[in-house]
């Protein structure tokens, strides 16, 4: 699958202009001017990196630094924006688990797309973990399975030595003993047999 970054502002111009820096970059990009179409396109395609000004009308880049979050938490998060916002990094940072901030205007191009190129490496390390993850929990489910497929086996034997044993002394019994006696020992021997092996 070909990585994929989504630029977000509601600046044509910042994005002609990244669209200019970064058209030597071998990775796939997608531009969009709002948080909406932001959105749209991030249900609609895969996107693996999300680079989003903070200040943007109708709802601002925080906001959909937190619904991608919900949405898609593996999308790689990075704020752009201009050095006044400050404190709206810091909170996006601590809300938004933002993986880097870039400015605008940037002071270095090369910087700028070393920053993509990290997170995009980042992402695929993510990925990787993950597979790691599921393969590990994938190996935790056969085991578990195996161990109950023993235990059921065990039972099974169990069950058919017990029973084995006690039937034969169960007939004895309905020989020798009162009714009474016998109708109990025959109430135990039943829930014995429940308890071994339940329906």
């Amino acid at each position: 699958m070909e990585p994929t970054v989504l630029f977000v502002d509601d600046e044509i111009r910042i994005l002609a202009a990244i669209r200019r820096m970064l058209r030597r970059e071998k990775y796939r990009k997608l531009f969009a001017t709002g948080a909406k179409e932001a959105l749209d396109i991030i249900d609609a395609e895969p996107v693996h990196v999300l680079v989003t000004d903070l200040r943007m009308p109708e709802m601002d880049g925080l906001t959909l630094i937190k619904e991608v979050r919900r949405r898609r938490p593996e999308i790689v998060r990075i704020v752009l924006t201009a050095y006044a916002q400050a404190p709206n990094i810091l909170a996006a940072i601590n809300e938004g688990d933002i993986f880097r901030f870039l400015t605008k205007p940037w002071d270095s191009e090369e910087a700028f797309k070393q920053v993509i190129r990290e997170a995009l490496e980042h992402y695929g390390r993510n990925r990787k973990r993950g597979e790691l993850d599921l393969r590990e929990l994938y190996r935790l489910i056969d085991e578990y399975e195996n161990r109950l497929r023993e235990r059921d086996q065990h039972h099974d034997l169990l069950w058919h030595y017990l029973t084995s044993c006690l039937e034969p002394a169960f007939e004895r019994l309905s020989q020798e003993r009162d009714s009474r006696c016998y109708e109990e020992f025959g109430a135990k021997l039943q829930e014995f047999k429940r308890l071994l092996k339940p329906e």
